[in-house]
């Protein structure tokens, strides 16, 4: 792990090139609580004014109570725009799941496309990971009510953003794939 203060050539940057047994993410939220950040406080974009990069490889994860096996991270922020290398779990609560792409300009005029791939036997458990960093997200609340119906599942899935101006951007979500037992084209 390594860290870098700003200075006037840059930004303050730590990166962490993590590779463990198992991670505890429950143990850091619970850290991060007890020095005063509040459950759900995720900032992003401008108002973090540290650029992370990480690379994680651990053979169990934990979030939420959840347990994700052979999970594989490779992402940055620096300043607004995210990028995924690799994220990719074996099993995520009885989910396969990939997923890389970049956003630039995240909280303001998002540009740039993801795209993942998912198949899950059963949703229960990723929709319990969801709901801590997205505790109030329409999407997942639907996942949630749809619970046993949506699975099994195989999707591949793609969102691209093209900014519009300076706070604005046309956003195209394209799904392919069944979703319990229905066939989803486009």
């Amino acid at each position: 792990m390594t860290w870098r203060a700003a200075s006037d050539q840059g930004r303050a940057r730590v990166a962490a090139n993590l590779e463990v047994d198992r991670l505890d993410l429950d143990r850091f939220e619970a850290f991060a609580h007890m020095m005063g950040r509040k459950s759900g406080d995720n900032k992003a974009g401008p108002a973090l004014d540290t650029d992370i990069s990480v690379r994680l490889k651990t053979d169990r994860l934990v979030y939420a109570g959840v347990f994700a096996d052979k999970v594989r991270v490779a992402t940055s922020l620096a300043g607004d725009d995210l990028q995924v290398e690799q994220f990719s779990a074996a099993d995520l609560a009885g989910a396969e799941i990939e997923a890389s792409g970049r956003i630039d300009k995240l909280s303001t005029a998002p540009d740039g496309s993801f795209r993942t791939s998912v198949k899950a036997s059963r949703i229960d458990g990723l929709v319990t990971m969801l709901k801590g960093p997205f505790p109030e997200n329409p999407l997942v609340d639907r996942l949630a009510a749809g619970g046993e119906a949506l699975a099994p599942l195989s999707i591949d899935g793609s969102i691209t953003a093209k900014a519009d101006g300076e706070d604005n951007s046309q956003v195209c979500m394209a799904l392919s794939g069944d979703l319990g037992g229905s066939k989803l084209d486009g």
